[in-house]
């Protein structure tokens, strides 16, 4: 009995393809501290050895007005694709969630696929901070049928399993509280 209970379990994991595990992670390259400050946002994908992306996409998520998208005009813009990739993005409401703040997508360049290990760099964000706190996060929606999100395996077989790791607390709520602490300390001394 034991023996056929292995060999059906064994016969179903050649028949059911395997989920992939790409864990996607934001890593702020400063945390701002005084409205006018611009940072950036490093975006990187991470899968096991051996998985093979051949396009991807998810949603970002932050508060407007507290961080917003920066084009330098006399440096880098605001949205930089990662070298192995050609990218779009759409900073619209996306119709399967409309607090979507951008859309963003990628296909490999040249055409074919990416070793997601060593950590493959997929996009750099710059923002400018306009004072207050907000959290920066990321999904996707290709469980809903939105084909154009999620990270798409090489030969086209399925979608990963993925991990959004976000930023939270731009700026870090002891800044803040720093800030704060040295201001009322300002006041007090006067």
């Amino acid at each position: 009995m034991k023996m056929k209970l292995v060999l059906c379990t064994a016969l179903i994991g050649l028949l059911v393809p395997a989920m992939a595990s790409i864990v996607v992670t934001a890593t702020p390259s400063a945390l701002p501290s005084n409205p006018g400050d611009v940072f950036t946002i490093a975006i990187t994908g991470l899968g096991n050895a051996g998985e093979l992306v051949t396009g991807w996409g998810f949603d970002a998520y932050w508060a407007n007005g507290v961080i917003d998208l920066y084009d330098d005009p006399f440096g880098d813009p605001a949205i930089v694709f990662g070298a192995d990739w050609t990218g779009v993005y759409a900073p619209t409401p996306d119709p399967d969630d409309p607090t979507v703040d951008l859309n963003l997508a990628a296909l490999s360049y040249p055409p074919g696929w990416i070793a997601m290990n060593p950590a493959n760099l997929l996009v750099t964000l710059q923002f400018m901070y306009n004072g207050g706190v907000t959290d920066f996060t990321m999904g996707d929606h290709h469980f809903l049928g939105d084909m154009t999100e999620g990270f798409a395996l090489y030969p086209f077989s399925n979608f990963a399993e993925v991990e959004y790791v976000g930023a939270y607390g731009i700026p870090e709520p002891a800044t803040l509280l720093l800030l704060g602490l040295g201001g009322l300390a300002l006041i007090r001394r006067r």
